[in-house]
């Protein structure tokens, strides 16, 4: 049986009975999604490597004190904790942002012209997108970003054209929904 052919949901319950491998392997497993998360939030690497790090310690606090309630759904709690993360980032940028305009000196350059609500957008379309399969990324990537054709995109991914537009057009359907209910950020023990 090799590396991969344990799920997530077996690793979390063998983490939740103390096994450290397990957890340490399940670790690795969610650190990837946790590591894209932090770069699209955030712009140093160093920014992007102490958001992992958070997250991971955090990730093993709630194991080892049993706060993950339901294993089978440890990629949902991982990604909770990141959005809670990310969202305190977000408030304690804003409450900065007021402390300057109310006591800080006029005129200076200090105050961060960061555009906390375009922040907020941009967060929710991207977690939108990591809810998509990985062919529904691929396939919307392919269309948008490199502006490549149904035929292209069709060869590039070894299905048939009809299956591109119907991928396509279930794809951003699902999107718009998304886009349309408003952020919900799961709270993590």
């Amino acid at each position: 049986m090799g590396g991969d052919a344990i799920s997530v949901a077996q690793l979390a319950c063998a983490a939740l009975d103390g096994d450290r491998k397990s957890e340490a392997r399940l670790l690795s497993r969610v650190h990837p999604s946790i590591l894209a998360f932090a770069r699209r939030r955030l712009n140093s690497r160093a920014d992007v490597d102490e958001f992992c790090q958070d997250a991971c310690l955090l990730l093993v606090e709630a194991l080892r004190t049993r706060k993950v309630e339901e294993p089978e759904r440890f990629w949902a709690f991982a990604l909770g904790v990141c959005r809670n993360m990310s969202r305190g980032a977000v408030r304690r940028q804003e409450r900065r942002r007021e402390l300057w305009e109310a006591y800080g000196p006029r005129g200076t350059a200090c105050l961060d012209q960061y555009d906390l609500e375009a922040h907020d957008r941009r967060g929710h379309l991207e977690d939108c997108l990591a809810r998509l399969s990985v062919r529904a990324r691929e396939v919307i990537g392919r269309s948008f970003f490199d502006e490549s054709s149904a035929c292209e995109i069709a060869e590039a991914l070894r299905i048939s054209e009809g299956n591109v537009r119907v991928v396509r057009h279930r794809t951003l359907v699902a999107l718009r929904e998304c886009l349309r209910r408003p952020q919900i950020y799961e709270v993590a023990p």
